[in-house]
């Protein structure tokens, strides 16, 4: 039976996810929630003047994100991430903060196809394939515990894959493809479907977050002219 619900966990959120960037249609998503007042009037120059040791400590999100992606190459990563500020201190926090260290080596390569494969095998998925980490989950003495860090690896794999969308957005910023106030704009919606993901419970409703992204990035792509 455990077999069977994890099945359905892992084919509904990481093979119903597909690519964002060929995802189905889906209806707009729904606009920015929080912050929205305060953001409107963020610019950048009260940002361009952030470091990287104050980046966190800025008012909104959307300017601590305006101000991450302002940083040097590299110097972003040290920062912490909306998700995990979200989430606060605590076993969780560090978790999340864990996570995001573990992943960041998945974007040394522009290539999506290897940065899922990365992520995956960064997960515990080591050979890339989740039919094999259920197998092996089969054959572990405690299959409960190996399932239960199964579902949450599944989770964190659906998540990198917004987290990729986050970074293809700053590229297509450092690009010129699109404007900064754009790229601000899609990386806080995304960061609050992280969010999002995290406080829902149900595969359904997951799974309707994950649409709400793939909708978000055919908006960015249409809006700016990329498609």
């Amino acid at each position: 039976m455990k077999k069977i619900v994890l099945l359905a966990i892992v084919f509904l959120l990481v093979f119903s996810f597909v690519d964002a960037a060929i995802g189905p249609s889906s209806p707009p998503s729904s606009p920015s929630r929080s912050d929205s007042t305060q953001d409107r009037t963020s610019t950048s120059a009260r940002t361009q003047e952030a470091s990287k040791s104050d980046c966190k400590d800025l008012p909104t999100m959307k300017d601590r994100i305006r101000c991450r992606i302002n940083l040097p190459e590299g110097s972003e990563y040290d920062y912490v991430p909306e998700e995990c500020r979200a989430i606060g201190g605590g076993a969780a926090g560090d978790k999340c903060a864990k996570n995001y260290q573990i992943l960041r080596k998945c974007f040394e390569n522009k290539n999506y196809g290897f940065q899922v494969v990365c992520a995956k095998q960064s997960l515990n998925f080591k050979t890339g394939n989740v039919r094999d980490a259920i197998e092996a989950c089969e054959a572990e003495a405690n299959k409960l515990a190996c399932y239960q860090n199964l579902k949450e690896d599944t989770y964190s794999l659906a998540k990198f894959r917004i987290y990729a969308l986050d970074q293809h957005i700053e590229n297509l910023k450092e690009q010129g493809k699109i404007s900064e106030d754009t790229a601000v704009e899609a990386i806080a919606a995304l960061e609050e479907k992280k969010q999002d993901f995290n406080q829902i419970q149900t595969v359904e409703g997951k799974k309707q977050v994950i649409r709400e992204v793939q909708a978000i990035w055919r908006n960015l792509k249409k809006s700016g002219g990329l498609e």
